[in-house]
Order: structure tokens, then C-alpha cells, then sequence
């Protein structure tokens, strides 16, 4: 599997509210496997998993399939959470991450079994 690197998308950054988060803090529904041989996962529960934090600048890189599917397919909550009229993260629905080739700051696969 090749690697694929992540960032904040523009549009997230870019939202009203962002500015006033010092970070972003997320969990996906992949975590960290204890207990078993290397190389297998775990599907889990959301509140089970690490929680991830990352700054705007940030580049989060893996090799792990799984982890990679869950990034992809990080949207913000189509249920809006406002902050005094505007979402808090911008549209909802629309991706949280993008790819892209800058240098990666967060391992993920320290994060996530490969």
C-alpha cells in the first residue's frame, strides 16, 4: 500500500470558528489493536479510539489501508453544529481532510497497527 498524506482542507481552515480552536482534535472508528497478532485490526467504537490532534499546518501520512479509507472518508457532521449562526466547521457534509505530497508531521501508523 502506498502512503497518502493528509491536511486540514482549506475551506475548514477557513471557517468562522476555526481561528478560535488552538487545534483539532478527531477520532475515527479504527483504533489501535492490543491483544492480537501484528498486522490485524480492529474495527472499534468511536469513543474507544486515540484521539488525534493536529494543527492547521500539519501533515498526517500512512501506509495503513484502513487508516486511510477512515481519513477519506472524514466528513463534517451533516447534522451542523452552530457557533452564534455559523458552522462550526464549515459545510456540512464536506471533507475535513484532503490529500496531499507536503512533508508529513504525525505518523498515523504510530497511531494505527499497519
Amino acid at each position: 500500500m502506498a502512503e497518502k498524506r493528509y491536511k486540514i482542507t482549506a475551506a475548514v481552515i477557513a471557517s468562522p470558528n476555526f481561528a478560535a480552536m488552538t487545534n483539532y482534535k478527531f477520532r475515527t472508528s479504527f483504533g489501535q489493536t492490543t491483544g492480537l497478532p501484528a498486522g490485524e485490526v480492529r474495527i472499534c467504537q468511536v469513543r474507544d479510539c486515540p484521539e488525534i490532534t493536529c494543527v492547521a499546518s500539519d501533515v498526517l501520512g500512512t501506509l495503513n489501508e484502513w487508516a486511510q479509507r477512515f481519513m477519506d472518508a472524514a466528513l463534517i457532521t451533516p447534522v451542523p453544529i452552530n457557533v452564534n449562526g455559523s458552522s462550526w466547521l464549515g459545510t456540512p457534509g464536506a471533507a475535513v481532510f484532503e490529500t496531499t505530497t507536503d512533508p508529513v508531521t504525525i505518523d498515523l501508523d504510530a497511531i494505527f497497527p499497519s
